[in-house]
């Protein structure tokens, strides 16, 4: 009877050792030790307020002078007609390089002056989109990779590109 105890006792220690083990693992792996790409800031866009979607599972800092609307699968940032819209999709890719290589592929756009960036700890490409097929205006867009989401900051809007610049660079993820 004391055996059984024992044996019982050990296998509660182990079991909560093991338990610790991983959840401090699973904290430090979550941890952002890594540098973001810094971009100077706009006259324009010195107020700032933090807006947080919990939709898309973001946080981001929004210029003052635009207006927010969180829709279903997008949010839109608004000052005047002028619009930077950001989506979040799910990928089977591991990466936003090939994510980027397929969309382009099936959207038939091609990509100019790509950056890769590191935004909040994440891969990122900053890109000009340059539509091949029909007459749409060129777009400054952003890909953010994310455990198998791609987030997409973008906007035709040349005036916005700044401020599409800040906006972007202020994201993190936000579960």
């Amino acid at each position: 009877m004391i055996k059984i105890k024992n044996n019982k006792k050990i296998l509660y220690i182990t079991i909560s050792a093991i338990s610790l083990l991983v959840a401090g693992i699973v904290v430090l792996n979550n941890v952002d030790t890594t540098k973001s790409y810094n971009i100077p800031n706009s006259s324009i866009s010195n107020q700032k307020k933090t807006y947080t979607s919990s939709t898309l599972k973001i946080s981001i800092e929004v210029p003052k002078n635009f207006e927010v609307e969180d829709k279903l699968t997008a949010v839109l940032l608004k000052r005047g007609a002028e619009v930077i819209k950001i989506t979040r999709i799910g990928t089977n890719y591991q990466d936003a390089i090939s994510y980027i290589r397929y969309i382009g592929t099936k959207n038939k756009f091609e990509t100019q002056g790509d950056v890769k960036l590191n935004i909040g700890g994440m891969e990122a490409i900053r890109t000009t989109i340059k539509h091949a097929v029909d007459s749409r205006p060129d777009e400054l867009t952003y890909f953010i990779y994310r455990d198998y989401f791609i987030y997409s900051f973008s906007t035709s809007a040349q005036k916005l590109y700044d401020d599409l610049d800040q906006i972007a660079q202020s994201f993190r993820y936000a579960p």
